[in-house]
């Protein structure tokens, strides 16, 4: 009956601290410099949202123990759960595709001439792929087209606009690690990539045939 008891009041504890809620302050930028305007943030348990402001502040009200969701057209998704700060800095990373380019300039996250000087000086920079677990899931997170299917012993990846499933076999994208093509990325680390840039269809044409299907340029750090 004590037992019970105390699980009781601990459960009744722990549903009190959750249900607290508290105002979380901060700050989007990408590449480190340039502040997002109009990224949305999310707070998963208090279900509400913001938008960032012209200089990519927001501030929204959130449970305790809560976790925020950021996007941004152009950029990759980040979730961050919270523990007790209150003021936040987040980086967004950018992908790196035409796509990517002109959805992040038309609903003016940035301007087109920040982007274009990002993108050709600041993406090393930038770039910290240390939170993913292997080189496939940071192609997973740039490129949502991307499947990855074991083939042979090899992992090979597949890009498709018709679904998770649609993929032909035999078809897999080109693998460029820094200018040379490979059959195998499995021992790239995420801490080592610098960039990763998925090319498809006219992006792709410098390959010629062999780029038909997509590829994947990858350079590391040094």
């Amino acid at each position: 009956m004590v037992k019970t008891l105390m699980l009781v009041f601990a459960l009744f504890g722990a549903m009190q601290i959750d249900a607290q809620e508290r105002n979380v302050s901060g700050k989007i930028t990408a590449f480190n410099t340039y502040q997002l305007k109009g990224a949305h943030v999310s707070a998963k348990k208090a279900k509400t949202e913001v938008f960032t402001d012209a200089e990519g502040n927001f501030q929204i009200k959130c449970k305790q123990k809560d976790a925020l969701k950021i996007q941004a057209k152009g950029f990759e998704t980040q979730v961050l759960k919270l523990d007790n700060e209150n003021v936040l800095k987040i980086n967004l990373i950018y992908i790196d595709n035409e796509s990517a380019f002109k959805s992040a300039v038309e609903v003016q996250h940035i301007s087109e001439s920040d982007l274009e000087y990002a993108v050709g000086n600041l993406m090393k920079e930038n770039n910290d792929y240390s939170r993913y677990k292997d080189i496939y899931e940071i192609i997973q997170s740039v490129s949502p087209l991307a499947r990855v299917v074991n083939d042979g012993g090899f992992n090979r990846i597949y890009f498709t606009s018709r679904g998770p499933n649609s993929f032909n076999a035999g078809s897999h994208a080109l693998l460029v690690v820094d200018g040379i093509i490979t059959e195998d990325i499995s021992t790239v680390l995420p801490i080592q990539v610098a960039t990763i840039t998925v090319l498809i269809g006219t992006e792709a044409a410098m390959y010629g045939v062999r780029g038909g299907n997509g590829v994947i340029e990858i350079e590391r750090k040094y």
